[in-house]
């Protein structure tokens, strides 16, 4: 298994996260696997982002070999259990479910029962025409905001198994290191 941790030097968030709850009390997720279904696929990566001492983290866990699952699991539980709210897209129909499937048929006593969570998908969904968005699927709505900046940002390539360093500025993303 791969471990990979980042500090978000520059990263300040567009949104009054304390509205939702105590930012240093706050864990986003995201997982990423090579299908929909538990049962039939493997999870190969989860994804958190998270506040701790004064400074935006982000933590990934990564499944070399797909035996590798159960560690990736037991990793991210064992991290997550010092934070009490979840924020995911889509989160309560796919990743949610997904990862407590997956637990379960490792045999691993894994759950979400001590976390409340806050699923982005289904905030917006119910105001997609308010505002003015064609579907809700993340990949539509993924841009850059020309706002947003971050100055020799550490990408992790999963084909090369090698960090890259970006900047991001007026919108656009500048490669400054390529992957070897």
């Amino acid at each position: 298994m791969f471990t990979a941790d980042y500090i978000l030097e520059s990263f300040t968030p567009g949104y009054p996260l304390e509205r939702i709850a105590p930012v240093d009390d706050i864990l986003f997720l995201d997982i990423e696997t090579t299908g929909f279904t538990a049962k039939s696929s493997n999870l190969y990566l989860i994804g958190c982002a998270c506040y701790e001492n004064g400074k935006f983290h982000v933590h990934q866990w990564m499944a070399e070999k797909y035996d590798e699952e159960a560690a990736v699991l037991e990793a991210f539980f064992t991290f997550a259990a010092s934070y009490h709210y979840l924020i995911h897209y889509n989160g309560n129909a796919f990743d949610i479910p997904y990862l407590q499937q997956k637990a379960a048929s490792l045999g691993l006593p894994y759950h979400f029962d001590g976390f409340d969570g806050l699923d982005i998908y289904k905030r917006i969904a119910p105001y997609k025409h308010f505002l003015k968005l064609s579907n809700c699927r993340q990949k539509t709505n993924l841009a850059l905001r020309p706002d947003t900046t971050a100055r020799n940002l550490t990408l992790w390539c999963r084909r090369c198994k090698a960090s890259y360093i970006v900047d991001i500025a007026d919108g656009q993303c500048y490669v400054i290191s390529q992957c070897p």
